[in-house]
């Protein structure tokens, strides 16, 4: 099971917006992303379970805060298969307990560029209750450094930054209140 401190800030932006952005980067990829959010009846406070399917490759991620960050648990599945007993290990050491419910699902266009600081998502997700569009930037670190960088990068493509308050699990369960 591989693990990772997520540095991660991510950017609503508007429909134009991400259009624009759209035709004016040259993104290294594009693909589409579904994924399914899940519930245990015990779980650590804060923390998300979900199973994505990229192509036919299926990668279970569990998200835990720690500190300012959260960590990330990922292992590989051969299903859609919450239960899966590769994960048993990991739900012991975080005392996590089914049975397990699907909170909700989406489907991601998501295309791909790296800077030097990180890699950016530009994502367009599609929800049972309608669609969003979303800049992720996962940052190599947290130095300022790096930062803005992604700043600069968002200013070059006149994104005004507006942290996004809710995860895309968040916003599965609960249509964004209109502003």
């Amino acid at each position: 099971m591989q693990q990772n401190l997520e540095i991660e800030t991510k950017v609503m932006i508007s429909k134009s917006t991400y259009h624009h952005i759209s035709s004016t980067c040259e993104f290294e990829q594009t693909f589409s992303q579904y994924n399914h959010y899940y519930k245990a009846m015990v779980q650590p406070d804060g923390s998300s379970l979900r199973i994505r399917k990229v192509k036919d490759r299926f990668l279970f991620t569990m998200k835990v805060n720690e500190g300012d960050y959260k960590r990330e648990y990922e292992e590989y599945l051969d299903d859609d298969n919450i239960d899966d007993p590769k994960l048993k290990p990991l739900f012991d050491q975080l005392h996590v307990e089914g049975p397990f419910t699907v909170l909700g699902q989406s489907h991601t266009l998501r295309s791909v560029l790296t800077i030097k600081a990180g890699t950016i998502f530009v994502d367009h997700t599609y929800f049972d209750w309608g669609d969003d569009f979303e800049i992720e930037f996962e940052a190599k670190d947290t130095n300022e450094e790096t930062t803005n960088e992604f700043y600069k990068w968002l200013r070059f493509h006149h994104v005004a930054y507006t942290k996004s308050t809710a995860s895309k699990m968040k916003r599965a369960l609960n249509k964004p209140k209109e502003k």
